[in-house]
């Protein structure tokens, strides 16, 4: 009997609802001091022990990736933009 109980352990359960695992996540990206980021590792990691809470934390992480590499596409694109209509992209390097 003890050994069931501890393969339900080890499966876990869900402890959290999304919201407030996108507020643990959103700490991941807060540049703080204050912030006791191996704590924060750790209750993650053990969030992950519930197999759908796992898979939508990974699933958070990949689109909050790839959401930052969009942006910063957009951003590069309208920054070379801009020094393509000035003409500084093109300047003889000996100006430099």
């Amino acid at each position: 009997m003890a050994h069931q109980g501890a393969g339900l352990r080890l499966r876990g359960r869900q402890l959290l609802d999304h919201e407030s695992m996108a507020c643990l996540l959103v700490l991941l990206f807060v540049d703080e001091p204050k912030i006791n980021t191996l704590r924060l590792h750790r209750v993650i990691r053990n969030l992950c022990y519930h197999g759908s809470t796992r898979e939508w934390i990974v699933k958070a992480l990949l689109s909050i990736m790839e959401r930052s590499n969009d942006e910063n596409k957009d951003i590069i694109a309208d920054f070379s933009g801009k020094f393509k209509r000035k003409g500084l992209l093109n300047a003889p390097m000996d100006l430099w």
